[in-house]
């Protein structure tokens, strides 16, 4: 296995919160639901799973930084050795899948840090995997206030990257959502997407406002 911080790249300044924005935006890019079949991605991502689980825990990082350990976790001059050995004791706890071993080795589950880190931590007994739909997302738009009243044709840009062309509906409302189904984020468990939430802001009008579906026009006169 490589330096963790050169797999993550960072350094050993690195907070704890930067660490583990980078491991989830690494993650979510090489999830292997995301890459369905790419045996290299599912490699990386177990080197990316394995580099954070060490970084993220301050007494292993400790322990890496001064040498003591392999990038693996495993003592220096040992490679996933078995707890029989003379040390004994696994470095990583239950954090992989696989006590008998130290280190993150065969061992190590890298769907389990996953699932930890997003929420919903896997019971350690087997289970049906429950493929959950991904989360919602919501985008801001701005229309003109006659594009409000007559409907629109407008351009968004997701943040895959994505660009979609949306038609507003008449009399749409402030604040009101346009619900785009499957445009959402990606599941994290083979599930469906979520869906993009478009919320319509109005711009103000110089002389028309909407009240209780009325159009009213401020209009200034001159009085002689």
């Amino acid at each position: 296995m490589q330096d963790p911080y050169t797999v993550l790249g960072v350094n050993k300044s690195t907070g704890q919160a930067d660490l583990k924005k980078t491991y989830r935006k690494l993650a979510m890019k090489l999830h292997p639901d995301q890459n369905p079949g790419d045996d290299k991605i599912a490699e990386k991502f177990k080197e990316v799973s394995a580099a954070y689980a060490l970084l993220s825990d301050e007494k292993m990082k400790a322990r890496y930084d001064r040498g003591e350990i392999n990038p693996d976790g495993s003592e220096k001059g040992f490679s996933g050795y078995r707890q029989s050995s003379a040390r004994g004791a696994n470095p990583f706890g239950n954090m992989g899948g696989n006590s008998s071993h130290s280190g993150f080795g065969a061992g190590f589950d890298a769907e389990d840090l996953f699932s930890n880190l997003f929420g919903g931590a896997r019971a350690q007994t087997q289970r049906p995997k429950v493929k959950k739909r991904g989360e919602d997302k919501i985008y801001k738009i701005r229309i003109d206030f006659l594009d409000a009243i007559h409907g629109s044709k407008e351009t968004i840009k997701l943040e895959n990257g994505k660009t979609l062309s949306i038609n507003t509906p008449n009399n749409v409302k402030e604040g009101q959502q346009i619900r785009l189904k499957g445009q959402g984020r990606p599941s994290m468990s083979g599930g469906p997407n979520g869906d993009a939430l478009i919320e319509i802001n109005i711009r103000q009008h110089p002389y028309f406002t909407l009240k209780d579906n009325n159009i009213h026009m401020d209009l200034p006169i001159t009085l002689e």
